[in-house]
């Protein structure tokens, strides 16, 4: 009876550490995604500015 209320609490266990850990995986790809994007909007920000130097310069 014991071994096997013990060994159900095991798995127990592990499988909320695993989803535990898958969450914060996800959390994780979430916050890499977003601060790539981040970095995208402001890279199109300097192009656009980079741009109309350019333009200034050439006229």
């Amino acid at each position: 009876m014991f071994l096997t209320t013990h060994s159900e609490l095991g798995i127990v266990l592990f499988f909320a550490f695993f989803s535990a850990l898958l969450l914060r995986i996800m959390i994780m790809l979430s916050d890499i995604k977003r601060e790539i994007g981040r970095q995208n909007s402001m890279l199109e920000v300097a192009n656009k500015r980079r741009v109309k130097v350019e333009r200034k310069l050439n006229q």
